[in-house]
């Protein structure tokens, strides 16, 4: 992917949280208006995912863009070994 990708914390400014979470980098923001839903795809490079960060993300999201519905889906770029 040629272009830079942009974090939480750079286009999220009002969002505060001091996890890994706001160093996650935005692939997707999509929002369908027929079921009036927002769902943004996140690239995060972290072995722990709190979950409850992420229920505060889509809450914000939520609140923010008025929306019936958020959604958050992790894309995680560590390679796990079993």
């Amino acid at each position: 992917m040629d272009e830079q990708l942009k974090t939480v914390k750079d286009i999220f400014k009002d969002f505060q949280t001091e996890t890994k979470l706001s160093e996650a980098k935005i692939k997707n923001v999509n929002l369908y208006k027929k079921t009036n839903q927002l769902v943004l795809t996140l690239i995060l490079d972290a072995n722990k995912i709190d979950l409850l960060n992420i229920y505060k993300l889509e809450k914000y999201l939520k609140n923010k863009f008025k929306v019936k519905e958020s959604k958050v889906i992790i894309e995680n770029q560590i390679d796990f070994k079993i």
